[in-house]
């Protein structure tokens, strides 16, 4: 794996919604709730009940947030470190190491390590936004910078104007409520959250479908330790350990000096 090649997957592009990811994956995966909680009540209501079969989008994120730990225990947050491997069909045969770590309100740094010794680094430390190469355009900024960070679904809740209830579809053996929302201007992407669990099981966007499975409870609240990325790339996070609230220092984020 080299520099050159990962700077192209993740570079400005004319496709930027299908080749900044899978990274995207992350932050809806892990970040999500943190926004969709700040404006659904935590227990559903009893027009959801009465209309499961065609609920509204605010009953659907109610139960998201119920289903993933509620709003008190999202907010004890205020850091997270995820590790775990990357696979990429492009990268050819084996795994990559992953670390991501996030820090309230809108720091964030994703780390690829190759078993060759090369390193792929990408960040934002609350003022500029970083890659291995220079500095993130502003678009790329502005996308990132909604995707990324332990809070960065923030601005969610002033796309519910936007949101519409589409339909009850399957995914795999399950049956999932669609919801369509457009938070890129653009880019319309469509939401699956579990008809029984409420939680987010797939996503498609820009392009690519993100299928998010095998979620596990860490520190009151649950996250998705298994991540697939089905469009052009394939790939798949699978992530060992997640904690949170442990000390990151804010010089973590900053873009690492050249020697």
């Amino acid at each position: 794996m080299t520099q050159r090649y990962l700077a192209r997957i993740y570079g400005p592009t004319n496709t930027t919604m299908k080749n900044t990811l899978p990274f995207i994956m992350l932050c809806l995966a892990l970040g999500l709730a943190s926004t969709a909680q700040n404006r659904a009540p935590e227990r559903p209501s009893a027009a959801s009940q009465k209309s499961a079969s065609n609920p509204g989008v605010g009953d659907v994120l109610t139960n998201f947030v119920t289903a993933i730990g509620g709003t008190a225990a999202w907010e004890k947050l205020k850091s997270q470190i995820a590790k775990g491997t990357y696979e990429n069909d492009q990268m050819g045969p084996g795994s990559h190491a992953l670390e991501v770590y996030k820090k309230a309100p809108d720091k964030w740094l994703f780390i690829i390590r190759d078993s060759d010794g090369s390193v792929f680094r990408q960040g934002f430390n609350g003022k500029v936004g970083w890659s291995e190469s220079g500095e993130l355009e502003p678009g790329q900024l502005a996308l990132f910078g909604h995707l990324f960070g332990l809070r960065s679904a923030i601005d969610l809740p002033r796309s519910l104007p936007k949101m519409k209830f589409l339909k009850k579809s399957k995914v795999g053996n399950s049956d999932a409520f669609v919801i369509e929302v457009t938070i890129i201007e653009g880019n319309p992407e469509k939401l699956y959250f579990d008809a029984s669990s409420g939680l987010l099981i797939q996503e498609d966007f820009g392009g690519a479908s993100l299928h998010y499975d095998d979620y596990k409870e860490v520190g009151g609240v649950k996250v998705p330790f298994t991540i697939r990325q089905e469009g052009s790339p394939n790939s798949t996070i699978r992530f060992k350990e997640i904690k949170h609230n442990l000390l990151i220092e804010d010089a973590k984020f900053d873009r690492p000096k050249r020697p």
